[in-house]
């Protein structure tokens, strides 16, 4: 499916009748990542909602600068479009940034979110050299050199042969990414600060799950992400790696639905009740036409 969202055109699969999971994909791959956990979903009652983000896959890039802000935007607008009020987030690296800068300016829009080996700072000064260098290469034209580097750099932990179809997997999604969101999602992550320190925390509940053998997001380093949440849970899955997902789609499937039934009691209509009651006991209405958007209290459920 495809839809003019945001001044470019974004490429989405949607599958499913139910409580919306929006699945964001990380750097530099595309929505069919998802393949493993899209039909699981769907088959357990949820309505799934898989989006190329621009410049990414089968979506437009646009004519605006590489920027988190915007793709969320891109998000928002998606879900507006397919009549979606509310949802459960879900985002791999890249879409895990999607996903928190979503909690900061659309938090109504969120039910929950589930963050997949985050987006970390370079470790030294030798990974931000690296990020630069691959940076480099997309912008004098080397796209094919800078994403075999990418493949070899996520994978370099793993023995010879071990995940094979994985890495050729991962290496022919990258293969649709724009040289031009390419070489801005490097120059974002080399540039990259973090968000473990900001003021404020979020009050969704959050999931973190990362893999034990992921050498570019590991355990010990993306835990400090918790402090962000006030109802934050870190997960880790043994004997998987950078893509989880792929790597161990059974595990990763199961923790996935097991977040979602953890949090199946935040519904919509107890927000309205809980709106309600606030309201009521504190003696406030709203002014005339500033009533609650039901867009927002109302998840959206469509026919496969």
């Amino acid at each position: 499916m495809r839809a003019s969202i945001n001044e470019t055109s974004i490429a989405f699969d949607d599958m499913g009748r139910g409580p919306a999971v929006i699945l964001l994909h990380g750097f530099p791959g595309n929505r069919q990542i998802w393949e493993p956990q899209i039909g699981c979903l769907a088959d357990r009652g949820f309505r799934v909602i898989a989006p190329d983000l621009r410049g990414f896959g089968e979506s437009g890039a646009g004519d605006k600068p590489f920027s988190i802000r915007v793709m969320a935007d891109d998000i928002a607008k998606l879900m507006k479009h397919l009549g979606i009020g509310r949802a459960v987030l879900v985002g791999m690296s890249l879409g895990g940034e999607i996903v928190m800068e979503l909690l900061k300016r659309h938090p109504r829009k969120v039910v929950a979110g589930e963050i997949i080996a985050p987006l970390l700072p370079p470790v030294d000064a030798a990974e931000k050299n690296r990020l630069w260098g691959l940076s480099e290469l997309v912008r004098e034209g080397h796209v094919e050199t800078a994403l075999a580097g990418i493949c070899h750099w996520y994978f370099a932990d793993r023995e010879a042969g071990e995940e094979s179809a994985t890495k050729e997997r991962f290496r022919e999604l990258s293969k649709m990414v724009q040289p031009d969101t390419l070489a801005g999602g490097l120059a974002y992550w080399e540039s990259y600060q973090g968000r473990t320190g900001r003021r404020g925390r979020h009050s969704h509940p959050v999931l973190l799950l990362t893999a034990a053998h992921d050498r570019i997001s590991p355990p010990e380093r993306a835990a400090e992400m918790l402090s962000l949440f006030s109802r934050g849970r870190h997960q880790v899955l043994a004997g998987a790696g950078r893509l989880l997902n792929l790597e161990s789609p059974e595990a990763f499937n199961q923790a996935l639905l097991d977040f979602l039934q953890e949090i199946s009691h935040c519904k919509p209509g107890r927000l309205r009740l809980a709106v309600d009651r606030v309201k009521s006991g504190m003696g406030f209405n709203l002014p005339q036409g500033q009533e609650e958007d039901p867009e927002n209290l109302q998840e959206g459920a469509a026919t496969a």
